[in-house]
């Protein structure tokens, strides 16, 4: 059984953290570091028995020192940090040097963790498994940037290994299941890297803003049920505004949205609308595009994201005052000329600089009768492999569990209670919105892996407001069947 937890049940873990540690690094880390590691390690209690059961299983072993090398990938927006020389006094800093430090004593293991860019890992990747050399025992890469890489015989299946149990709730099966194609299993999502958190596609508005304009509390809408592609093209419609009256679109009017291309597939995610299903053995399959999808698209190019004078881009007219590049459609909203804007979560983090009152929301449903708020997860996640040149899969499997375990229980709610609830959604009602967001995350297989361009070629029809997409995706069709055939007999 999946056991998942929300944002509040983890604050209740949280008092655990320095008496279920091996060691007593935490504890020491309690003492002697912040105000803030006091305050998440001695806030609540829990039933210490349920707590102690979860962990019972974990792979144990002691293995002299020998070393546990992972290849982890930086990135420019997300948080990736996996360990550190020392303690740097930051509370989520601290809380993964401690984790590290409890997993080795606990294993006698050395861990060590060498950072690269994200457009260099695959490179180093594929070099290892060339020459044959065990460099490197896991490494960490964009999951976009894998599965175009993908070779039959590059990465190990994680099903051989039975120290791993993705059951525990420290991994997180939605996501893997969404990426992986049929039964094997080579790119994994757990609680060991924070950067899955930072890719998923919330909604952040300026609730000011929108108080100002008499429109209704956002909150109540989502809990509702009610909180829909519909309205949310009405919140923006009444948010458009030419703020200078000179009867152009410019910079200094007032928008509805401020939002990157490469956003628009969160909507057909959110609204239970994909280019390729998983039939019963999670193999994709394409039927061509579904009654549900091409109603969402008409939504959003006719209007919603095509028109210019309620969409802010990077091609709006004095967008560089903003700043430049993407740098402008983020302050847009920073300066209040927008009511929403969208991106992934690592970015947005930065609002804790506005002056107004931030809200935090959930893509929108495609209407009232779907059952639940979907989020999209970009391909830019780190997922974890385990290249083929491994030679000591005990051993990883081993490492693994413990540190993915030591993550969810320590590093986990630190992340949650004080890089998000504290930092920028600071009030509980915000904390609401951060659990349904987290609740159901999924990728677009067909997005990620880019077979065919056909989802390219959807989003430039958006943007363009073409009314037919059939014809728009109509000769791409045949390729991207036969690329997604393609990837499917790699990965028998």
């Amino acid at each position: 059984m999946i056991i998942n937890m929300s944002i509040h049940e983890l604050r209740v873990t949280t008092g655990f953290v320095c008496a279920l540690l091996t060691i007593g690094l935490l504890t020491q880390a309690c003492a002697s570091g912040s105000d803030d590691v006091e305050a998440v390690t001695a806030t609540s209690s829990a039933d210490s028995s349920t707590e102690t059961d979860l962990y019972a299983s974990l792979p144990s072993g002691s293995y002299q020192g020998e070393e546990f090398n992972i290849l982890n990938n930086t990135s420019n927006f997300a948080y990736t940090s996996m360990d550190f020389e020392e303690q740097t006094g930051d509370v989520l800093d601290d809380a993964i040097y401690a984790r590290t430090r409890a997993v080795e004593e606990r294993l006698d293991v050395d861990i060590l963790v060498s950072d690269q860019a994200w457009d260099a890992n695959l490179s180093a990747i594929r070099a290892q498994i060339m020459s044959g050399d065990d460099v490197y025992d896991i490494c960490f890469n964009e999951v976009k940037q894998l599965v175009l890489g993908f070779e039959p015989g590059m990465f190990v299946d994680v099903n051989t290994i039975d120290e791993i149990n993705l059951d525990m709730p420290w991994w997180n099966r939605p996501a893997i299941d969404s990426i992986n194609i049929g039964q094997t299993i080579y790119y994994l999502f757990g609680d060991l890297h924070l950067m899955l958190y930072e890719c998923y596609s919330p909604i952040v508005y300026n609730r000011s803003l929108a108080a100002e304009l008499g429109i209704e509390d956002l909150y109540d809408t989502v809990i509702a049920g009610d909180w829909t592609l519909d309205l949310m093209h009405e919140c923006m419609t009444a948010s458009t505004a030419d703020l200078n009256g000179d009867t152009r679109v410019d910079a200094e009017d007032r928008f509805g949205i401020s939002i990157h291309s490469h956003i628009i597939p969160s909507f057909f995610t959110a609204g239970d609308a994909f280019l390729v299903t998983m039939d019963g053995d999670n193999m994709p399959q394409y039927d061509g595009i579904s009654d549900r999808f091409l109603s969402i698209y008409e939504k959003l190019s006719s209007g919603m994201l095509s028109d210019k004078s309620s969409v802010f881009s990077t091609s709006t007219s004095g967008s560089g005052s903003l700043g430049s590049g993407d740098e402008s459609m983020y302050n847009i909203f920073l300066v209040g000329r927008a009511m929403f804007y969208v991106d992934p979560l690592g970015s947005i983090k930065r609002m804790r600089d506005a002056d107004f009152e931030v809200g935090i929301l959930p893509l929108p449903k495609f209407d009232e009768s779907q059952d639940e708020y979907l989020s999209h997860l970009h391909g830019f996640a780190s997922a974890m492999i385990i290249p083929s040149t491994n030679a000591d899969l005990e051993l990883t499997g081993t490492v693994l569990e413990n540190l993915c375990a030591e993550s969810y229980r320590t590093v986990k709610p630190v992340y949650f209670d004080k890089t998000l609830d504290f930092k920028y959604a600071k009030d509980e009602r915000s904390t609401e919105m951060l659990d349904i967001i987290f609740e159901n995350g999924n990728f677009d297989i067909g997005v990620t892996y880019g077979w065919g361009g056909l989802s390219e070629a959807v989003l430039s029809a958006v943007q363009a407001g073409n009314s037919n997409l059939m014809s728009a995706v109509a000769s791409l069709e045949s390729k991207f069947i036969d690329e997604m055939n393609e990837a499917i007999e790699a990965y028998k």
